[in-house]
C-alpha cells in the first residue's frame, strides 16, 4: 500500500490513519460517480470515520484536495478536530 513520504515523520509520534476518499484508488468507483468531487460528501465521510472509530478529537492533515476536505470537515464538525 502506497504511503506518502510526508506522513512518515508524523507516524513516528502519532497514531496515523491514512484515509482514502470514496471513488479514489484503491477504492472502487460505485454508482454514477456524481459525488466524486464533492468536498461536502468527503468531509461527511471523514467525520463519520472519526466518529465510528471513536477517535475523539484528531489532528487532521490534508494535501491538495485532501486539505480542502479536512478544512470543510473542520468547519462543518468543529467538535472533531484538535488541530
Amino acid at each position: 500500500f502506497w504511503v506518502s513520504a510526508h506522513i512518515i515523520p508524523f507516524a513516528k509520534h502519532f497514531r496515523l490513519i491514512a484515509y482514502r476518499q470514496r471513488h479514489h484508488y484503491p477504492n472502487p468507483r460505485l454508482g454514477d460517480g456524481s459525488d466524486i468531487n464533492s468536498t461536502r460528501v468527503h468531509a461527511h465521510d471523514l467525520a463519520s470515520l472519526i466518529v465510528a472509530l471513536r477517535l475523539g478529537q484528531v489532528h487532521l492533515i490534508g494535501v491538495s484536495y485532501g486539505a480542502a476536505i479536512a478544512l470543510r470537515q473542520a468547519v462543518e464538525h468543529p467538535e472533531l478536530p484538535r488541530t
